[in-house]
């Protein structure tokens, strides 16, 4: 279930995952997995840009700059040259 919460299938990402998952703090995972969800930011930021997957079921997806079509909340890895052209054209 951990493998299709974060979107990760391959191999070498479920590895990856899981030695993510077992250097993970017990007590951070817990606080994060009650406390992230109920998060209700109100601060608006400049010169931010969102990149978010439109399949990430750890972060609801919400409005977006850009959005990795599939992108999961691992897409940081999974989708890392996407996600590097994106910064590349912003900061050009």
């Amino acid at each position: 279930m951990l493998y299709w919460l974060f979107g990760v299938d391959s191999k070498e990402h479920k590895a990856l995952l899981a030695s993510i998952m077992a250097d993970t703090d017990e007590s951070f995972f817990t606080w994060a997995i009650e406390t992230v969800p109920l998060w209700n930011n109100t601060t608006t930021l400049n010169q931010v840009i969102r990149i978010h997957g439109n399949r990430d079921r750890v972060l609801s997806f919400r409005a977006a700059d850009f959005t990795i079509k599939g992108g999961g909340h691992l897409m940081i890895v999974t989708r890392a040259k996407e996600i590097s052209d994106i910064i590349k054209k912003v900061l050009a």
